[in-house]
């Protein structure tokens, strides 16, 4: 009786798993920056010819407060996201839309206030979600 439960419940996670595969969504690394200890601004510059819909950052290292953002896209148009928001070390943003539905998103340029003086340079990692 137990094998056969466990059996029913390893072929359930199975097809969960797949099922979440099929309509889930692809993280993609984007780059990352080291940055200081005090209000900045930074860009990164996405390669590539891929389409997102969302976006999303990563702290390491120390605390950073993303500020605001201003999302460029291939053949035009430039996106101002107040974010407003404090990542804690380790901890990520959440995921922030993209108008449009998918994009191709040429350069990201954040404006952001790190930890105070004295503590670790945070890195501020960004992901594309497809």
């Amino acid at each position: 009786m137990a094998r056969r439960l466990t059996v029913s419940l390893f072929a359930v996670f199975v097809f969960l798993t797949g099922a979440l595969a099929l309509h889930g969504e692809k993280r993609v690394f984007l780059g990352d920056r080291v940055v200081t200890n005090k209000a900045d601004r930074d860009v990164f510059e996405v390669k590539g010819n891929d389409w997102y819909r969302k976006i999303q950052f990563e702290t390491r290292r120390a605390g950073v407060e993303i500020l605001d953002l201003k999302v460029h896209y291939e053949g035009g148009g430039v996106e101002d996201i107040e974010v407003r928001s404090f990542i804690e070390p380790g901890g990520w943003s959440r995921e922030i839309d993209l108008n449009g539905g998918q994009r191709r998103i040429e350069k990201v340029v954040f404006t952001y206030k790190a930890s105070p003086k004295g503590q670790r340079r945070a890195t501020v990692r960004l992901y594309g979600i497809r």
